[in-house]
């Protein structure tokens, strides 16, 4: 009766706006229903706040998901961008063993005439190569020879102090 009498009270004094709100409704209720109703709508008011929270935690969790992945993808890049790098430098340092090898066998006039062709740089590379594997073959090594019989004495000095100086790429194979 009283929950009734509340209703008719709330009805009557919301009549000039046509509407009457849910929350009223259910304060209107909970006035006949005592502590019980107040105590779910805290319960309702404190799911309603952990469920916000879990959505900005799991916004945050797809946000460091993202993340995650993105660095992932980097790491494989920089994977395979160094297996490239060794990849080329492993034939690189297969192609100055070979060639120093098809250098070491031929005429030294021959090898010279080819090698005066070559850049300083990449020479330099082949003969460190060719005195590498001349060491390792227990043999006298052909690159002083070479270095003499070059027509161009200014190259040949500037190769030999190349040699001396420059420390290259670690071509030991």
């Amino acid at each position: 009766a009283e929950s009734h009498h509340l209703t008719g009270q709330l009805d009557a004094g919301h009549a000039g706006h046509g509407l009457v709100g849910e929350q009223d409704i259910e304060a209107v209720g909970c006035l006949a229903e005592g502590r019980q109703c107040f105590a779910r709508i805290r319960e309702r008011r404190d799911l309603e706040a952990r469920t916000e929270e879990l959505e900005v935690r799991e916004a945050e969790v797809v946000q460091k998901e993202s993340q995650v992945a993105e660095r992932e993808r980097s790491v494989e890049e920089r994977q395979n961008s160094l297996s490239e790098a060794i990849r080329q430098y492993d034939n690189k340092v297969a192609n100055l063993e070979q060639t120093a090898r098809y250098m070491m066998g031929m005429p030294p006039e021959d090898a010279v005439a080819i090698m005066n062709e070559y850049d300083v740089r990449d020479l330099v590379d082949l003969l460190r190569t060719s005195e590498r594997l001349s060491q390792e073959a227990g043999t006298q090594s052909l690159v002083s020879f070479w270095l003499s019989l070059m027509p161009d004495r200014a190259r040949a000095a500037e190769i030999q102090d190349l040699m001396v100086e420059k420390p290259g790429p670690d071509l030991n194979g």
